[in-house]
Order: C-alpha cells, then structure tokens, then sequence
C-alpha cells in the first residue's frame, strides 16, 4: 500500500505525527498528495462508522496504487516521461501497510462485543517475510495466539493515527517481519516506522474475571540493513527509543463492562486500549553498490509484551516530510500583513521550492499562492515543498491564522451607601487563547482593588480599569462604581444654656423614628427628637444626632451645646425682728447690679441691696435675693425674716395730783416684771409698778412705762 506520513524532527529523533491521507488525482496526471495535512497528532475518533468509512478509503487508493508501485523499480517510479506524474512520485514504497488484503488466507474473526475489530492469527504477509505467531488486526486484542487463538479478550486497540486500519501484531517470542526495498546507489532516502507496545492482558472468562495486566516489558528492534549506510539517524531501534509508557498508562484489565475501568471502558461492552503509536524515521544512505534495502520488526525471547507495527515509507530525502512550520496557528489582534515564509523554519530541500495554498489539496494549483507571499490574516494557508523536475510534492503543514475573538464584558453592583465599600465587578473573558492575566487600577476615589483578580469586591465608588491579557492580545474595560448621595441629617443649634434652666427637647432632621440620639445629658424619645437636660453640665457638650433611611444608609450631624454654671446667689440670714424696728438693709451675694431683691416689706436698691420695713408685718416673710450673670443665668436664694409683733403697752392715766398729795402707784399694763417706769417723780418698783411723788413738781409731768416681751420687742406709753 502507498502511503504519505511526514515526519517531525525532534532531539536527535524523527517524529512523524498526524494522519496523512491520499488522494488520486484525474486524468491531469499532476503528481500531488491531496488532503495531507500534517498539524500535528489526530485522535480519531473510535466508532464503527468513522472507521468503516476510512479503511474502504485505504482499501481503494491501496487498490489504485499497490500494483504499480509494488512491481516497479526505484527508477521507473523516477522515470516520469514514462510512466507520467503519479500522485506519490516523492514518496516510493514497495509494501508499505499491514492490510486485510495482504493476509494470505485463513480464517478471520471479529471481537466479542465490538462491532469493528477483527483479527487473523498465524498470518503470512504476501509483501513480507514473516516469522513466528505474526497476527493481523483491524483493533482486536490478540495475546499469545496459535492457530486455535483465543477470541474473547474484550479489547479494542485504537489504530494509528498516521494510517489506521490493519496492523501486525507481535504477540510471542522470536517474531519478525522482514521486507525488501529497491533503491539507487549513494541515494538518500528516509525510511518511517509506525509502532506501538502494550501491555500483555489475561484472559476474561465468561463471568467477566480476570484480564488482569500479566506483563509488560518491552523487547524489540526494528530499522534497516542490509544495504543502509548510517547518515545521521542510528540504523536500528529498540524499545529503549520509544516514549517509556508505564503499564499505569493502560487500562488495568480487560472488561465486559459497560463502564468504568477508569473511563478506559466503552459502553458498547469492550475495554479501549490507546496504544500511543509512535512514529519513527531513519535517514540513511544507500550504499555504494546496493540496489536494495531490508527493513525489518523483531520481538526478542522472551517477548513480555504485546507489540503492534503498522505502516512503512520510504522517500527521497526531503520530500519525506512537509515543511517544519512553527508555529502551525497564530493569532493577531488585528489584520496584520504577514509573510508565510516567516514561519518555515525548515530547509528547502536541493530542487525544491517552497510553495503555499489555500487548498488542503495541493493539486488545485488555481490556489496556489505566488512565491513568498504576504497575506493579511484570518485565513488558513498550507505549506508543501515542490519539485518541478519530479513533478510531485511533499505532503503540507497547515498554518492557520486568526484574529482574536477576546472579549470582555461585565456586570457590576454599585455601593449601597454613600462612603460604602460594598461596590463589586463580575468580569466575564471569551475567546483568545482562554488564559487571562489580570491589570486592574482605580481613579476617582476608587479602592479595594486585588490587582490581578478577575472578579472585585469591597470596591467604593470610583472609576476602575482593567486590562485583560491572554498573552497575545488585550481588551479594556472602564467600570464607573457609583454611590447615592450622602444622607442630609441635620443635628439642629441649641444654647447656648444654663444649667439651671429646664431640659429643652432636640430635634433632628429627618424626624422620624429612623432617627435616634445619643450624647451627655441626652434622653433620646425614639422619634427623632431627644430631651436634653443641661443640670450637672459644664461647657460645650456634644450631642449626636444619626439617621439611617430605608436603605439601611446611615449619616450623623452633631450640635455642641455651650452650658454655662449659673451663679450662685445668697440672700443672707436677717431677723428676727420686731415689727416695730426701724427698716434693716439687705444684702445680697454677690453684691452688685445685677442682683435684685423681692418680697413683702422689700425696697429693692438697685445695688444689690434692699430696704426691709417690717412695720405692719407679723411672722415669717420670705424675701428673695436674684442675680443675672454676664451669661444671663441667674439664680436665687431666699430669706426668712420672721417678724414678731411689738407688744401693746399701757402706762394709765393718772392725775391731777397737789404737789402735797402723798405718793401714788402707777401700774402699767401688761404688769410683771418685764416693764419698767421712768419719768419725774418716778420710782420703779421693778414688778411693773411704780411710785410717784408729786411733791415739789408742779405742771404737767410726763412719765413713761416700757415693756419688752419675749421676743425682745419692746413697747412703750407714757401718762
């Protein structure tokens, strides 16, 4: 079978991935590998159909392509002239797959549970020289087979992803698989290997048990003699150069299941097995006088695993492989003019040149594009190597270029309340390559940014930009975070006062409930307004007055309330006194001005002094001493005075009297010993009598009888 499979260089090794697919061209004759893409690794995907459809693919072109290639020399696939521009004509093989077709007879059998894989055991290969148990498979899992092969290992095996459908399997010791190239003389030529080792499972018998891993450790060489000259490339492969998968890497048994395995099992009943085919390739130099070459698979003794070899190339150095376009995808920001050529890093093979399409098939020359051209992105473009003398082409890498589909938007949740902090960004990213880095600032009294976070919250109102990265490109958002308006409380002004005067009532703006009151002195009413009651305060006392709407927003206003100590007043200490003294002056403190005296009996003097006249008084009276200070607070102090009533006194009537009448006794009245008499004539008898003696007065004599009572108010009358 003729196959295309380029090769990608990696270290000191050749890796070829990706599926190469081939197409015949019409009648045109234009030699061209059509729809030999090589992007890097293809997983197929694993159904009955896909795989259906691609081995009838394989089948026809290998029934197209097989017969020439496998009966005719290296140089009559060169001769051109001859045999006219076949698709290939880079790319010569004599026997390159392991298909259906090339089994010689036997009986094939299908897998139990799939509908897809079959196998033959103890096959021979018409275009190989095979030795030992060499099974061939379209997926079933064969281990250890002799012509009487178990069928029942409920294992599906994907195929290669660089050709698919059937494949050798090496499932004993001292298993080999040998074939003959022809080749020019001193000509370079590149030889690929598809090739895969899995683990060697245990039967699964009808109770769904067993199919446990029994081994795996690989042993097998596979490469080209006999006639190879070593350019670069080692001429032989073991095991040691594949990618060391663990056992761990594989299914941990085969299984009837529906399910489970860890996700290795297929609901169809069978158990999936990746083998991870490898592609290897050698580079190597005919010899001198070789006409021919031997590739060749070999399994060691013991074989400890299960080895699966699929697909054979050989080309004419160069044309082996598609160009190395790196990389194979780029994404602009914007339309950009770029040059294709600048992303082949690979050498133009000697009498080629380096051509690009628009077309996955290369053979459309109407698409192919001048030579080094420039373009303006989005567009997908493919490279290939041609050579005009061999009229062919090497397979194409395909270069996608795109403009970035980066986007951002957002939702935000702005702050509550006025000086909040409970502002946040919900910021949404598509497109680009899906990693984003995050460049966040604030402005206009923005803050409570992380920097690099996607999403923000704890934000004020401000003005927040962020730029959003995904390593090519960028977008900006501008999110403006906004706040109502502060709440106007207005505390109210009071005072000044003093803290004598009665408590006055503080009101707040808004009044209502939502309102409340707090501060020295301050009752609050629970509607907005408070009782504030100045007694025991001194100078500027704060009260607060906050408010909290519907909304749970809150704002306070403050009043500060001068309170001034009143002075202090004393009326002082009078009395008692009788009602017939004469008038006493009172005396207030502090004395001046701004005292004022009030009260029966009172004469305010306008000094801080008043006259009190106790005439016409009895008991106590009560005078008040008031006094206004520089702060207008006044104060009082009040004063008793009690009066007591003068006693009436009555001294008698007496007379006339000679001058030679004896004696008389004058009696005053009240008569004890409290009062005493006076007078011409008069002798004082001390028990409120007295003696008169008119003898040598002559004319009206005045005597005087004076009385003191208990009080100590005193009266007196005369006769």
């Amino acid at each position: 079978m003729f196959k295309i499979i380029t090769k990608l260089f990696a270290s000191d090794r050749r890796f070829l991935i990706g599926l190469i697919l081939i197409g015949c061209l019409s009648s045109q004759g234009y030699s061209q590998a059509i729809g030999s893409s090589d992007e890097g690794k293809v997983i197929l995907p694993y159904s009955q159909a896909y795989l259906d459809q691609y081995n009838a693919d394989l089948d026809k072109k290998a029934a197209a392509h097989n017969a020439t290639f496998r009966s005719r020399s290296k140089a009559q696939a060169f001769n051109n002239a001859q045999k006219g521009d076949f698709v290939g004509a880079c790319n010569l093989i004599t026997c390159g797959s392991f298909e259906k077709a090339d089994v010689a007879g036997g009986t094939f059998r299908t897998a139990v549970g799939g509908t897809n894989g079959q196998y033959q055991a103890d096959v021979k290969y018409t275009c190989w020289n095979d030795d030992g148990t060499v099974d061939w498979s379209e997926g079933q899992y064969i281990s250890y087979s002799t012509t009487n092969s178990n069928s029942v290992y409920p294992g599906i095996i994907e195929p290669s992803t660089f050709d698919g459908g059937g494949f050798a399997i090496f499932s004993f010791q001292n298993e080999a698989i040998r074939q003959t190239l022809s080749v020019i003389p001193n000509t370079v030529y590149t030889v690929c290997f598809e090739i895969a080792v899995i683990p060697r499972y245990n039967t699964v018998n009808s109770n769904n048990q067993g199919g446990a891993v029994i081994e795996y450790a690989p042993n097998l060489q596979f490469g080209v003699r006999n006639g190879a000259v070593q350019v670069s490339d080692p001429l032989t492969y073991t095991h040691n150069d594949l990618v060391q998968h663990q056992a761990s890497d594989f299914p941990t048994r085969l299984s009837f299941a529906t399910s489970g395995n860890n996700g290795d099992q297929n609901p169809g009943g069978w158990t999936e097995i990746n083998p991870y085919w490898e592609n290897r390739c050698i580079t190597f130099k005919a010899g001198p006088n070789a006409t021919s070459v031997e590739v060749f698979y070999k399994t060691g003794n013991p074989g400890r695993s299960v080895v699966l070899v699929d697909g054979l190339r050989l080309s004419v150095e160069g044309y082996a492989n598609s160009p190395t376009v790196e990389p194979t995808s780029k994404v602009y920001c914007e339309p950009t003019p770029v040059a294709l050529n600048s992303f082949v890093t690979s050498t133009t093979p000697p009498g080629a040149v380096l051509k690009w399409t628009t077309n996955p098939d290369l053979s459309v020359t109407a698409d192919h594009l001048p030579n080094n051209p420039t373009v303006t992105p989005p567009g997908v473009y493919y490279a290939f190597y041609y050579n005009p003398t061999l009229g062919c082409t090497s397979p194409s890498r395909k270069l996608t270029l795109t403009i970035s589909d980066l986007d951002s938007s957002f939702t935000k949740v702005n702050v509550t309340c006025f000086d909040g902090n409970n502002g946040s960004i919900d910021l949404s990213v598509t497109g680009g390559s899906g990693s984003y880095t995050y460049a966040w600032t604030a402005s206009n009294g923005g803050s409570g940014l992380n920097p690099t976070a996607q999403d923000q919250s704890g934000l004020t109102a401000g003005t927040y930009n962020v730029t959003v990265s995904d390593g090519i490109c960028t977008t900006l958002e501008t999110i403006i975070i906004t706040q109502p308006n502060q709440i106007n409380v207005d505390a109210g002004n009071y005072g000044p006062l003093c803290d004598s005067v009665s408590p006055i009532t503080l009101t707040g703006t808004p009044t209502n409930s939502g309102g409340t009151w707090s501060g020295p002195g301050v009752t609050d009413n629970g509607n907005g307004t408070a009782t504030f009651n100045p007694s025991g305060l001194f100078g500027s006392n704060t009260v607060t007055y906050s408010y909290t709407n519907s909304n749970g927003c809150s704002n306070s206003d403050t009043a500060n309330i001068i309170v001034y100590k009143s002075p202090t007043a004393d009326a002082g200490n009078y009395g008692p006194l009788c009602d017939n003294v004469s008038p006493i002056t009172l005396i207030g403190t502090p004395t001046n001005s701004n005292g004022t005296w009030s009260g029966t009996g009172v004469t305010n003097n306008g000094d801080g002094t008043a006259t009190f006249n106790p005439a016409g008084l009895s008991g106590t009276i009560t005078v008040t001493y008031t006094y206004t200070d520089g702060n207008s607070c006044s104060n009082s102090d009040t004063a008793n005075i009690l009066v007591n009533t003068a006693p009436t006194v009555d001294a008698g009537n007496y007379g006339p009297l000679c001058d030679n009448v004896s004696p008389i006794t004058l009696t005053g009245t009240p008569t004890n010993s409290n009062g005493t008499w006076s007078g011409t004539g008069v002798t004082n008898n001390g028990d409120g009598t007295a003696t008169f003696n008119p003898a040598g007065l002559s004319g009206s004599i005045t005597v005087t009888y004076s009385y003191t009572d208990g009080n100590s108010c005193s009266n007196s009358d005369t006769a």
